[in-house]
């Protein structure tokens, strides 16, 4: 099974196939992260975004302090890292 991304004018639509995924291992893959508030070290698959080139589009909050995010992925080294989320206040 593999999934196809199909852009149109609403956003993204995500379909099974039955085609083979380009990176098989892609879902089991894991990393070893740390939550840039609080240190506290836990594992992280990449995201949908990750997969599809978009490296920079990850996030979550941490299982410990509940704090949010951003997550990167760097498929040249194969390695994650995290960073405080940015706080943006509208006005």
């Amino acid at each position: 099974m593999s999934i196809e991304v199909k852009k149109t004018k609403s956003g993204l639509v995500l379909t099974k196939t039955n085609q083979e995924p380009s990176n098989p291992k892609g879902w089991q893959d894991r990393y070893d992260i740390n939550c840039p508030y609080c240190l506290e070290g836990f594992d992280c698959a990449p995201s949908i975004f990750h997969m599809m080139g978009a490296y920079e589009l990850g996030g979550g909050s941490c299982p410990s302090c509940k704090e949010m995010m951003e997550i990167h992925f760097h498929p040249e080294t194969n390695s994650m890292t995290t960073h405080k989320a940015v706080r943006e206040s509208v006005h």
